[in-house]
């Protein structure tokens, strides 16, 4: 039985600049922020969404996005400075998260009165329109975090 060796050019693909990850993290952030504002513009001029659907408004979607996508810096500067693979592992992790953060969206997608409290202007549209949110956020926030942190070698 072999055991797979890693090429000396993977491991140095994996090397990040740790003193790099609140810069990207602060930008990431933003960024995600802009883009799912952008997102929401575009989303409410194509479809019906209820303008009243609280997680809808645009200081929702500006704060739950900070939020999550700093909390995504805080853990990549935990799994960079621990880890041999940062770069790979925050990937993985950021992907089951992703996965765990839309499951309540597409439960609610598919019965909307589920919810415990009642929202104003919930419905199977707007809670599947949050998952948009997610996947933007995701993807912004991990490549930012990702590309810039990286050391070239």
């Amino acid at each position: 039985m072999s055991v797979p060796i890693i090429s000396s050019k993977k491991l140095s693909q994996e090397q990040v600049n740790l003193g790099r990850i609140w810069l990207a993290g602060l930008l990431g952030s933003a960024g995600a922020v802009i883009a799912n504002l952008i997102t929401r513009a575009v989303l409410f001029a194509a479809l019906p969404l209820p303008a009243e659907f609280p997680p809808l408004q645009m200081g929702a979607i500006a704060m739950l996005t900070a939020i999550g996508t700093l909390l995504a810096a805080v853990v990549y500067a935990l799994v960079a400075r621990f880890l041999s693979r940062p770069v790979t592992v925050f990937r993985w992790i950021a992907i089951v998260v992703l996965i765990v953060s839309i499951l309540p969206n597409f439960a609610l997608m598919v019965n909307p009165t589920a919810i415990p409290f009642p929202f104003p202007g919930a419905s199977g549209l707007a809670f599947g329109v949050l998952i948009v949110f997610h996947i933007v956020a995701a993807l912004v926030s991990v490549l930012t975090l990702t590309g810039m942190t990286r050391k070239n070698v």
